[in-house]
């Protein structure tokens, strides 16, 4: 399972937090939750996963397809604290400097 929540908003940046699974299931949550953050005009996000205990491919694809759409909007996506797991699976598809500022 995982848990979203929008821990802070300011005119810069919008901090989401993400604790739990970043699988099939949880990946599908937080594509739908950054896309409405996106669709609301938040272009400038920042993806705490520090509490993230796994993540799969599926994890990593709605990471990388949030930060595009935003991206395209001429905003911005990076990941704040990544958790080991997260930094094993970005590092094994070649991605980490992708959400480094």
């Amino acid at each position: 399972m995982v848990r979203i929540r929008v821990t802070g908003t300011s005119a810069a940046e919008t901090l989401v937090e993400v604790t739990g699974l970043l699988d099939v299931t949880g990946s599908g949550t937080l594509l739908a939750k950054l896309d409405r953050l996106i669709d609301e005009g938040r272009h400038h996000l920042v993806v705490d996963v520090s509490g993230v205990t796994f993540c799969d491919s599926s994890g990593l694809s709605a990471l990388v397809r949030s930060r595009a759409r935003a991206v395209q909007m001429t905003g911005s996506l990076r990941l704040a604290s990544p958790s080991p797991q997260v930094r094993r699976v970005l590092s094994i598809a070649g991605l980490t400097r992708m959400f480094e500022r």
